[in-house]
């Protein structure tokens, strides 16, 4: 069996399978509630780390403010994409 077929039929081992062989992820609630604690913490560190002194000068703008409010979803989708991959 080559390495494709494979990881085809260990996906949808995985998978919970839908009708015409669409696959639903197989990522649970608590995977997504751990990214989301991650997320929230490391996202705290960046945003201390990138913007901290703005904060303490109060020098904020509204362009700083939304990266501040973007920062978060990059260790969430890193979180999600690494758990989903340890399923694979």
């Amino acid at each position: 069996m080559n390495v494709s077929a494979n990881r085809h039929s260990r996906n949808q081992e995985d998978a919970i399978l839908l009708g015409e062989g669409q696959a639903v992820s197989s990522l649970q609630r608590c995977h997504y509630l751990r990214a989301l604690k991650i997320a929230l913490f490391v996202g705290v560190v960046l945003i201390s780390i990138n913007q901290g002194d703005q904060i303490i000068n109060g020098t904020l703008t509204l362009s700083i403010a939304i990266k501040m409010l973007l920062t978060p979803f990059v260790p969430f989708a890193v979180s999600l994409y690494s758990s989903w991959t340890a399923l694979r």
